[in-house]
C-alpha cells in the first residue's frame, strides 16, 4: 500500500499543487524579504504569510485547496499505517522530507483551520510526529 500512495503523490494532481505551493512561498519570501530580527521570522509574520498563500493569491483564490490537498493525503496515509493497512517504515522513509517541511511551514494554517474544525490535520500531525 505504501507503493500507491507513493504513486499517487507523484502522479500530476499532486505535483501539480506541490509545486503551485513551494512557488507561492519561494515568491512570498523573495517579494517580502528578511523579517527583523537578523534574518529570524517572527511567527506571527509567518502566519500572515501562510494565510495569505492559502486565502489572497491567486486572484484573491488563494491556494486552500492544494493545501487541503496535501493534508487530506497525509490524513489518509497516516489512518493508513494505524489501521495496520501500509508499512510506516516505507511511508516515512519516503515522505519524511517532504512531510516535515510542509508541517513546518503550513502549521499556522492548520492553527487557523482548527478554530472553527477541531481536530483538523490531527492525524497528519501524528504522522510528523511530537517532535513537531
Amino acid at each position: 500500500r505504501p507503493l500507491d500512495y507513493i504513486a499517487r503523490f507523484e502522479a500530476d494532481s499532486f505535483a501539480t499543487a506541490r509545486q503551485a505551493l513551494e512557488g507561492a512561498v519561494t515568491d512570498s519570501n523573495r517579494s517580502l524579504g528578511a523579517s527583523p530580527n537578523e534574518g529570524r521570522r517572527d511567527p506571527a509574520f509567518e502566519a500572515r504569510v501562510v494565510l495569505r498563500i492559502a486565502y489572497d493569491i491567486n486572484d484573491g483564490q488563494g491556494l486552500y485547496s492544494e493545501i487541503s490537498q496535501i493534508i487530506g493525503f497525509f490524513n489518509s496515509l497516516e489512518t493508513c499505517i494505524e489501521m495496520k493497512l501500509c508499512d510506516s517504515v516505507v511511508a516515512h522513509s519516503f515522505f519524511d522530507r517532504y512531510v516535515s517541511k510542509f508541517w513546518s511551514t503550513f502549521q499556522p494554517f492548520v492553527a487557523h483551520r482548527r478554530q472553527t474544525a477541531p481536530g483538523y490535520a490531527d492525524a497528519m500531525q501524528r504522522f510528523v510526529g511530537p517532535d513537531n
